[in-house]
């Protein structure tokens, strides 16, 4: 069974005898976990910020991450148990096969925030046994969202339409106050701690977290973990291979249209076919997600504007600059993790396969522009409508310099929105080169890359323009590598075109 489960995380059944299944391990297991580590160390050993406020951020983003687990757990994992070949030859090994499922996508999607949480609470606990408790409790919270995921999918298959769709949006409504929330009141600590890194100024107090609250934590998820799983192996886990449709019928022909008029600008007739029939599909199949990401990328520029006006009576336009500039880089990289799985957003094989059984002459590299088109249309930030009022702003104000900077910051996101979608297409596709020469060339790219960007975020303003474009030359050779270089050409070239 566990062979079955490393050859779907893999894509082949070579298992660990491979070397490119050991690096893919290590980059999709290792390397986030100890990138965690060494996040957690950096942000704990740092005194300007107040440990109190930090610790709850922390907390509440793993809230966070804990809810997104959970959904993607539902769209990724368990929506397609009934399209499991295993399961339909040997059913009695329904239960493990889902339990394993789940553990591997729970440990390669939550583990680094974990490790990243218990890591940072460790500095403000003074005895080392209630750290080792609090390690301890990873295994305890993995075992409880894999119970959670399990439960979830029995009660969508279980309970009446009208009862499942109220508790929709109880949840749905919930969720969404909760970030609302939690961006304008996690932001204080966070720009405190900015301020007083600018400032030269420390703000850490001693601050030991209480033994009591811990013992608490433990104990109740301990009981919740336990009791969750007892129950669970009672379960007819066949029920949880049923799919329901529990979609809200809205009105969604004018965004349709709307989104395919501006993202679908430039498209091949073909391709603007497939991609209007992907934005259809997601908008009517994917509401929550959809409105999920619609909803967050008006909070991120309500807050990013909120904070422009603030900080823009101080001479901090500079820093803010960068802020901003990082914080978009990190959360698009972050969305392209989650969508990773997501074959909805990046799959193209049902679309070769109806294409070529209407005789339609469609290649892969026209896919992965559609498929590209499509992740930049819902999934990453509107960056366009937010620097717009930037630059505007600035202009107004006559910071004439500082424009330019957003102006430059704006298509180096731009760009590297490009080549992330680009990466992420043609790896869920299978369609990057197979050879190692070409794998440590984008390496080194990478590489270079993050060593420009930090030579560039470090420089006075007498030399950031030239490191300013050094990065935005960067990210254009690594669009281009992508884009024209790091492709298998035999399968490439083998399946082209279809007639």
């Amino acid at each position: 069974m566990i062979s079955r489960i490393l050859a779907l995380e893999l894509g082949n059944d070579r298992g660990l005898h491979s070397y490119k299944n050991l690096k893919k391990l290590f980059y999709v297991y290792i390397l986030p976990n100890l990138s965690a580590v060494i996040s957690a160390v950096t942000l704990g050993l740092l005194r300007t910020y107040d440990p109190k406020g930090m610790i709850m951020v922390v907390l509440g983003i793993n809230l966070l991450v804990a809810v997104g687990v959970q959904f993607y757990a539902q769209r990724n994992v368990l929506s397609k148990l009934d399209t499991e070949a295993l399961l339909k030859f040997i059913p009695e090994k329904t239960a493990q096969f889902i339990k394993l499922r789940l553990l591997f996508f729970v440990i390669k999607f939550q583990l680094p925030s974990f490790i990243f949480t218990i890591t940072f609470l460790s500095f403000f606990i003074e005895r080392v046994y209630l750290v080792l408790l609090l390690f301890i409790l990873i295994l305890l919270l993995i075992n409880l969202q894999i119970s959670g995921a399990i439960w979830l999918r029995y009660w969508m298959n279980t309970w009446g339409r009208l009862t499942l769709q109220t508790w929709q949006v109880i949840l749905f409504v919930g969720f969404i106050s909760f970030i609302a929330w939690f961006s304008f009141s996690a932001s204080e600590p966070v720009f405190e701690a900015l301020e007083n890194v600018l400032m030269n100024r420390e703000a850490h107090q001693l601050y030991q977290i209480d033994p009591s609250y811990i013992y608490s934590v433990i104990s109740i998820v301990a009981v919740f973990s336990v009791a969750s799983s007892l129950f669970i192996n009672r379960l007819n886990f066949k029920i949880l291979m049923r799919n329901r449709d529990l979609s809200f019928e809205l009105k969604t022909r004018n965004l349709e249209r709307i989104l395919v008029r501006i993202y679908g600008f430039g498209l091949s007739k073909i391709q603007k076919i497939l991609f209007e029939k992907d934005i259809k599909h997601l908008i009517r199949h994917s509401k929550v997600t959809l409105v999920m990401h619609g909803l967050m990328h008006l909070t991120y520029i309500g807050m990013m504007t909120f904070f422009f006006l603030d900080f823009s009576e101080i001479n901090l336009e500079i820093f803010m600059s960068r802020f901003y500039f990082v914080f978009f880089l990190i959360y698009i990289i972050f969305n392209g993790f989650i969508l990773m799985p997501n074959k909805e957003y990046t799959g193209f094989e049902n679309d070769l396969d109806v294409a070529k059984s209407y005789h339609i002459d469609i290649s892969k590299s026209q896919l992965v522009h559609v498929k590209t088109r499509l992740l930049q249309a819902i999934v990453f930030p509107k960056l366009t409508i937010i620097y717009a009022g930037f630059i505007i702003t600035l202009l107004i104000l006559g910071e004439y310099t500082v424009s330019l900077i957003y102006f430059i910051n704006y298509w180096q996101l731009l760009i590297f929105v490009k080549a992330w979608s680009l990466w992420i297409v043609k790896s869920a596709n299978q369609m990057n080169h197979p050879s190692e020469l070409i794998s440590y060339i984008n390496f080194g790219l990478i590489l270079a890359f993050f060593i420009l960007l930090g030579q560039a975020l470090n420089r006075p303003i007498e030399s950031l323009f030239i490191f300013q474009g050094l990065v935005l030359l960067m990210l254009i050779v690594l669009y281009c590598f992508h884009l024209f270089i790091n492709k298998d050409f035999e399968k490439f070239k083998s399946n082209e075109g279809v007639e």
